[in-house]
């Protein structure tokens, strides 16, 4: 089974939110599916049921991690230590999503459209502890990447590792087309990932050049059926002879927090969320660390460097694919098209 197939099997998030899916009661008899985590404020109960008079389950503390089932306006399903129970909502912070995916049938359409901005667009929040808050406003042409609209023109979409809400009415729509149904020309997959394009640090000017730099390598990428594609048989070395500044880089183990080439994991990240989409064999592939990276879910991140740090793949479907790839002011976009003849 490829590394695709077993992930697909945990995803838990987003595609529950756009179609409505999220159960109102938590049946005993149902396992728990956690969607979230997050962190207790204050010293609080777990209870059977969501009332206040209901029978305790466990005593949860300040600092406390917890997973989260479904958030509610004033009680949500939580776990902790293998206990279920209600938590007040209020009590809750940090909130985060475990996974960008919901487990649709393989094939499906993750988001189904990529969505550009007719001009500059505000993310808000869209979930408790940024709900209704500026996440940030992308500019004019930027891409991303949504689900259906809402019966108020509200799309949701993955940002960072929280769900953002945009307005429909602010984009132009791209169908994403199902990939058994894919002619040459037709968009069959899209991510986006974000990142603060307002600060202005030598290390944060080296780290979008970085991402500027990958992304005009792999635009127009093309990948033939049956083909293995390799990163770095593309952008390494990463040094500065090869053309990559020095950056920001995520390193747990020694005291080292700039490198050549640092940012250019972004670009990786995006790539794979978007492959993840679609019906490929991810045949290398690692995330930073445990602790993942804050411009996607935790495990949902992919890192290349040098020696066997690398992320490849080989294309299983039937047609070659062509890859897009663009970087605006804050926003990084991987769009997969099903490639036509002039493409290869």
């Amino acid at each position: 089974m490829s590394v695709r197939k077993v992930r697909l099997l945990s995803f838990l998030l987003l595609f529950c939110l756009l179609l409505g899916m999220l159960p109102s009661a938590h049946a005993s008899n149902e396992p728990f599916e956690p969607v979230y985590t997050a962190r207790i404020t204050v010293r609080s109960s777990l209870r059977t049921e969501p009332d206040e008079n209901s029978r305790r389950v466990a005593t949860l503390y300040k600092g406390d991690a917890v997973e989260l089932d479904e958030i509610g306006e004033v009680w949500t399903l939580a776990q902790r230590a293998g206990n279920v129970g209600y938590v007040l909502t209020a009590s809750l912070r940090n909130v985060e999503v475990l996974s960008p995916y919901h487990g649709l049938p393989e094939g499906e359409e993750f988001f189904p459209y990529a969505a550009t901005a007719l001009a500059p667009a505000k993310i808000t929040g869209a979930i408790h502890g940024s709900l209704g808050e500026e996440l940030q406003t992308i500019p004019k042409d930027a891409v991303i990447a949504v689900g259906m609209p809402d019966e108020d023109g509200g799309l949701l979409l993955p940002y960072m590792r929280t769900v953002g809400r945009a307005d429909s009415k602010q984009f132009r729509l791209e169908p994403v087309v199902h990939i058994d149904d894919a002619l040459p020309g037709d968009l069959i997959a899209v991510y986006a990932t974000f990142f603060a394009a307002d600060i202005e640090r030598s290390l944060m000017a080296g780290r979008l050049h970085n991402i500027q730099k990958g992304v005009e390598l792999f635009d127009g990428v093309v990948v033939l059926a049956g083909e293995q594609f390799s990163f770095n048989a593309i952008a390494a070395p990463y040094t500065k002879a090869n053309g990559y500044e020095r950056g920001p880089i995520i390193n747990y183990t020694s005291d080292k927090k700039s490198g050549f080439g640092g940012g250019i994991c972004q670009v990786t990240t995006t790539l794979y969320n978007a492959l993840l989409q679609l019906n490929v064999h991810i045949v290398r592939w690692a995330p930073h660390s445990s602790r993942g990276i804050e411009y996607a879910p935790v495990g949902f991140d992919a890192a290349v460097g040098t020696g066997n740090l690398d992320f490849i793949f080989e294309n299983d479907l039937p047609y070659p694919v062509r890859m897009a790839l663009n970087v605006w002011d804050g926003v990084v976009t991987v769009r997969l098209y099903c490639a036509a003849d002039d493409d290869v």
